[in-house]
């Protein structure tokens, strides 16, 4: 769709100011913009607006109206698509203002680039005697703005302004004209042309019918040519389900939970089986028969895949899965039919909850205790935010875990329902090993006896590290190969032969000698999941043997072929990824290899961690079948592994409320973490210790730092922390930050409720 170039409004016109969101990244992401419409807009809707000096055309959301502003430009024109709902718009201000957050990323997280409009902008020659030189500079784009405008209100030159809607992926179909014409085609044609006569039966029956796979061009350029039917493209709208497995029946204390669910936020745990997912199915069927729509968010791309699959066997209604790992058609796909009510459930990772709810009735988050639900750009927790958005829209939320958050367990606002033994009580017996008394130095020292025998069953290995070694170390001078950008040493994946930085991302061959001295060879330093592999590989040949990490599960196709590599396995070798919700058929042994590189770190939420880990991995046995489980340590006595043990999640969970209380951690205290990032050391160091004194100047909070992560430098930025506590949410201190305006080369980062306070 084309416009012409805006012109500046004439008097006589209703006027009116508006607060703008820009959609691209430009100089001041952070803040709204004010432009100026003749005719009104609502909040929500999407308009395209002339910005900076050259005037190029930026897409924008309306967030409301503004004061009005002297020398405001118009808006272009207001684009043809569903408006934001206000409570969606609501919500990011609210997480604008709560989390310190740029709203332009904010709203961005709401409209992915994939529904967005190709917005572009040509220039049309007016003036016969408009130079040469002008006109191929302004063909070249290096005309100045201010000379461009000169022009153009010269009326010398003129603005075209066009924004394309991007395509739905289409199917295509043969619609027929009338009956008649289709039945002359069908007298003339021979009996041979069988393909044309079965097609045309079908459009006798019906009017429009998908094109069947053995119909060619030919075939179709006959039909068009010899009746009125023709070929034509239409977005393919949701197939509905072929149902399998009835909805699994409540017991009387599922039941009893279920019904206080109608409204409000909502907490639901118990250990692993206790049939927390059936209370959430049937919740999904009551939303469903009110005629409403239900989304569940889950931590990662592959479990929303699982749990969209097994909703299938028993939901007629289409189900629309969202993540990161669909592509652009696919993505405008789900959003344009979730807007039209097509998709009655949909299944995502954390950005799903911004998508296009056309009657929203539940929103519930699965494993909701993992902290992928924390967005990193723009940091914002989403389980915080989804809690703020079912209120604004007055529909239940269901958080479910087997292992909650202590924050949101704490949270008085939150109803709370335990469920305290299984649904199908099965025997999970846990075996805490202690490693001082296995053999040292033998060849699977990383594999306890117990653990070793027990390996005769099908089992899952959790190890929490990928790739192949933590270091590369220089065999003639000792160094390990560091990041280019961060300095911190690589990570080998020894499949690819590639080395990779996790923290910036830097991948790079591994080098075939030494950067710092030339060394021919190397140590390989540090246990991953590809060294693991190897080493069982060759303990066990017969074993079939299998590795599920992120790095391994990048393809499509490898995450569809998942349920039956779980199946077929006879050892699972798995990070994180399988400790959430998969159901693995036959598994009877997990063994947890090194839990205490969890429990150990210096994050004050170590222990939280390693337990939820310890409760999760082992939950993948015992569902349905006996199975033992076991836990590798140097300190068997923690307390941590001996509540694990018992499946003691009340008593963990009161043990270390009172550990945060005494020690005046979360939920006790409310935390905000400054991060502020230059090019060097020393000017990074400066700003920081000048931020800190302006603080302590200001505010009587608790200040910590300045300090040095402890990865100081990523992706060529230097970085110093402040971490600041009080028991209020300093929302004075918030303000304060939101007019903080760094020099140019300081990067300064606000993270409120931070999971991580040491890197």
């Amino acid at each position: 769709m084309l416009w012409h170039s805006w012109s500046k409004p004439t008097k006589d016109l209703c006027l009116a100011d508006y607060s703008l969101v820009l959609l691209e990244a430009v100089r001041s992401f952070d803040q709204t913009y004010t432009y100026q419409a003749t005719t009104p807009l609502q909040i929500g809707e999407r308009v395209l607006v002339p910005f900076g000096a050259k005037d190029e055309p930026k897409e924008a959301v309306v967030f409301g109206e503004a004061e009005a502003a002297a020398a405001t430009k118009p808006i272009i024109r207001k684009l043809q698509v569903d408006r934001l709902s206000p409570e969606l718009i609501e919500t990011l201000r609210w997480a604008e203002d709560y989390y310190v957050a740029p709203i332009g990323a904010l709203a961005k997280l709401a409209l992915p680039k994939a529904v967005r409009f190709d917005a572009s902008l040509r220039y049309e020659i007016l003036d016969p005697t408009l130079d040469e030189t002008t006109r191929q500079r302004i063909g070249a784009g290096v005309l100045p703005g201010k000379e461009l405008t000169q022009l153009v209100e010269a009326g010398r030159i003129a603005r075209i302004y066009s924004a394309d809607k991007k395509a739905l992926p289409s199917q295509r179909f043969l619609e027929r004209g009338t009956v008649e014409s289709l039945r002359q085609l069908q007298d003339s044609l021979s009996q041979r042309q069988t393909v044309v006569h079965h097609v045309i039966e079908e459009l006798l029956d019906q009017a429009r019918i998908p094109v069947p796979g053995n119909v060619t061009a030919k075939h179709i350029r006959l039909l068009e040519a010899g009746s009125d039917a023709r070929l034509v493209r239409r977005p393919k709208r949701p197939d509905n389900n072929q149902v399998v497995d009835e909805l699994p029946p409540l017991s009387a204390e599922q039941q009893a939970i279920a019904d206080q669910l109608a409204a409000g936020t909502h907490l639901i745990y118990g250990p692993p089986a206790s049939g927390k997912t059936t209370i959430l199915i049937d919740r999904i069927r009551h939303t469903l028969d009110q005629g409403l729509q239900a989304i569940v968010l889950v931590p990662e791309r592959l479990l929303a895949e699982a749990l969209s699959q097994r909703l299938r066997q028993s939901f007629v209604e289409p189900i629309a899965t969202i993540h990161s790992g669909l592509s652009g058609g696919e993505i405008r796909e789900r959003y344009h039919f979730v807007a039209e009510g097509d998709y009655r459930i949909i299944v995502g990772t954390r950005n799903a909850i911004l998508a296009p709810l056309k009657e929203p009735g539940l929103i519930a988050i699965d494993d909701f205790h993992d902290d992928a639900f924390y967005s990193d750009e723009p940091p914002v927790d989403f389980r915080r935010l989804a809690i703020r958005y079912a209120a604004e829209l007055a529909i239940p939320l269901i958080l479910s875990s087997s292992t909650p958050d202590l924050i949101y367990l704490s949270d008085e606002s939150i109803t709370k329902h335990y469920l305290p033994q299984s649904f199908h009580p099965v025997s999970r017996q846990t075996h805490i090993i202690d490693m001082t008394t296995q053999l040292v130095g033998a060849k699977t020292a990383w594999l306890s006896r117990p653990l070793e025998e027990a390996l005769d069953e099908k089992s899952l290995l959790f190890l929490n590290r990928i790739g192949y070694a933590s270091l590369v170390v220089c065999r003639q001078c000792g160094r390990a190969i560091r990041c280019p950008k961060c300095q911190q040493p690589m990570m080998l994946h020894q499949k690819q032969r590639r080395l990779q930085c996790r923290q910036c991302g830097v991948s790079q061959p591994l080098p075939t000698s030494c950067p710092d001295c030339s060394g021919a060879s190397f140590d390989y330093i540090g246990l991953g999941l590809e060294k693991l592999r190897e080493l069982l590989e060759l303990r066990y040949p017969t074993k079939h043997l299998r590795q599920f990490d992120s790095h391994s599960l990048r393809k499509k196709s490898d995450q569809a072929e998942v349920g039956r590599w779980l199946s077929q396995a006879d050892i699972l070798l798995a990070t994180q990824i399988l400790t959430k919700g998969h159901e693995i058929p036959g598994l009877k042994v997990v063994g947890l290899l090194s839990p205490d590189t969890l429990l150990y770190t210096p994050e004050y939420r170590g222990r939280e961690k390693c337990f939820q880990t310890i409760i999760q991995v082992g939950g993948r046995v015992g569902r349905t079948q006996p199975g033992a489980v076991y836990l590798q340590t140097y300190t068997p006595e923690s307390d941590v592994y001996q509540l694990a043990a018992k499946g003691d999640i009340p008593g963990f969970y009161r043990l270390e409320y009172r550990l945060r209380q005494r020690h005046r951690l979360p939920p006790h205290t409310h935390m905000i973490k400054l991060v502020v990032a230059d090019k060097t050391r020393g000017d990074t160091e400066a700003y920081a210790q000048k931020l800190t004194a302006l603080l302590k100047g200001r505010f009587d909070y608790t200040i910590k730092g300045p300090y040095s992560p402890m990865f100081e430098r990523v992706g060529g930025y230097y970085r110093q922390a402040l971490l600041i506590q009080d028991e209020s949410t300093m929302d004075d201190l918030k303000d304060f930050l939101r007019s903080v305006r760094p020099r140019r080369s300081v990067r300064l980062q606000v993270v409120v409720d931070p999971l991580i306070t040491l890197y």
